[in-house]
């Protein structure tokens, strides 16, 4: 995709010890942001573009937001409400949403912002 898209990678993330190594997801939650803010701080770009409900998404959604990097998410408004289930993706989408300035829906209820 990258290439049809003439895409370039030019921000490499180190995903593999430093993040694994972090004891419980708030700890890797923690380690993604700061690699995430670090890219943003040290780059000039127009959006952040997240897919899904993983932490990793909820990572790059929360430094977009606060490096006042617009988000826009990819899968928005998937919804059980039930904060739960799943657990913790439930959570994450409910992040994602209120970080995001562009929601990509299935559905136009899926556009709107959460309650």
């Amino acid at each position: 995709m990258l290439d049809l898209f003439d895409i370039d990678i030019d921000v490499t993330f180190n995903s593999g010890k430093s993040v694994m190594q972090q004891p419980g997801l708030g700890s890797k939650l923690g380690e993604m942001t700061r690699q995430f803010e670090r890219a943003l701080l040290n780059t000039r770009y127009d959006w952040i573009v997240v897919q899904g409900d993983t932490a990793t998404a909820t990572a790059a959604a929360m430094a977009g937001f606060l490096c006042r990097v617009p988000v826009a998410h990819v899968e928005a408004g998937l919804r059980t409400n039930d904060l739960q289930s799943p657990w913790p993706e439930e959570f994450n989408r409910r992040v994602i949403s209120v970080a995001s300035a562009l929601r990509f829906a299935p559905t136009a209820r899926g556009i709107q912002p959460p309650e």
